[in-house]
């Protein structure tokens, strides 16, 4: 008796990885029904198509019910197998059909995820050391500020702008260059109207030193000179905070003796500000003195930004996937 009644439950109450495979298959074939029964029309006999109806009826009603019925359920759902395996056969899909379909959903989702949501990116230079390192593989949020139009560069909708300190992805902006419209990694220091300086290895928004601190030990960072020579030179780490965002930025610490380690010009930043125009935003790379940044081409305008650096998804330490961007 204790037999009969255990196999009695598991009957009526199916496991729950079993219970979600017969809830799937029942409503693509009661689907599946549907159709066949709307395609072939008046040719299905009419006692075929009374079945059928009923068949989904009672798998909808059992789908919908709480508790459930799976006795009632298994049963319809079988009853709609049997008739898409005899009587409405014509109407069911084949296998290479529901693969195409299976594959054309899968690339569609894929296609949304990569023109609005998530896109990923490889770091090509050194620019943003040590925030990113060269070669690692981050995802870039497209949503940050609105909704992008593919290809065109612009938004569709826009709900929010840059923020200081956000590392965004953003086409090169300069027209007669080699690089125009590659992508391009820098951090926001600078938003319209803003007034940008940099003067001793510190940045300084609207005439405000940003808040600093030198960190120990100093890197040492490698750089090539006129000559393509490599150089090992000392790099300063320093922590800066800017808006929400902290992050460590670097520059080369001047060697005596060694005339290549010099840090990078900071014109027109070391004398006079620089005022960030309307629509648009300065950009610069943690790596200061090996950045080629907004001190020597200008700002990117706001609605060319292709989104907002997450996080690391691959990297040659692999103690750093699935860090967030600084």
């Amino acid at each position: 008796m204790r037999a009969v009644s255990r196999k009695k439950v598991q009957t009526a109450r199916p496991s729950w990885w079993r219970g979600r495979k017969i809830l799937a298959e029942g409503r693509r074939h009661a689907g599946e029904v549907r159709r066949g029964l709307r395609k072939l029309g008046a040719s299905v006999p009419e006692p075929v198509r009374e079945r059928a109806l009923q068949a989904v009826k009672d798998f909808e009603e059992q789908r919908r019910a709480r508790p459930r019925d799976w006795r009632v359920l298994l049963a319809a759902a079988g009853e709609l197998d049997r008739l898409l395996a005899g009587e409405l056969a014509s109407a069911r899909k084949g296998v290479i059909r529901q693969y195409a379909e299976s594959i054309a959903w899968a690339g569609l989702i894929a296609l949304v995820i990569r023109f609005f949501l998530l896109e990923p990116f490889q770091i090509p230079t050194g620019s943003m050391i040590p925030s990113l390192q060269v070669e690692d593989h981050i995802f870039v949020a497209k949503c940050s500020y609105g909704i992008p139009i593919p290809f065109l560069n612009r938004y569709l909708v826009r709900w929010g702008e840059p923020a200081r300190g956000d590392v965004i992805v953003f086409p090169f902006p300069v027209k007669d260059s080699k690089d125009y419209n590659k992508d391009f990694i820098k951090r926001v220091v600078g938003l319209p109207g803003d007034r940008i300086r940099l003067r001793g290895n510190r940045l300084h928004v609207n005439g405000e030193p940003v808040d600093t601190e030198l960190l120990s030990p100093a890197d040492d960072c490698a750089v090539k000179d006129g000559f393509g020579r490599t150089l090992h030179c000392l790099c300063d780490r320093q922590r800066e905070t800017l808006g929400d965002a902290e992050y460590v930025s670097r520059h080369i610490r001047p060697l005596a003796g060694d005339l290549g380690c010099v840090n990078m010009p900071d014109w027109p930043l070391e004398d006079d500000p620089f005022v960030v125009p309307e629509g648009h935003v300065f950009c610069m790379g943690d790596n200061r003195d090996n950045s080629s940044d907004g001190r020597y081409w200008g700002t990117v305008p706001i609605d060319t930004v292709k989104g907002r650096a997450l996080f690391i998804w691959y990297a040659s330490d692999l103690r750093r996937i699935f860090d967030s961007v600084p």
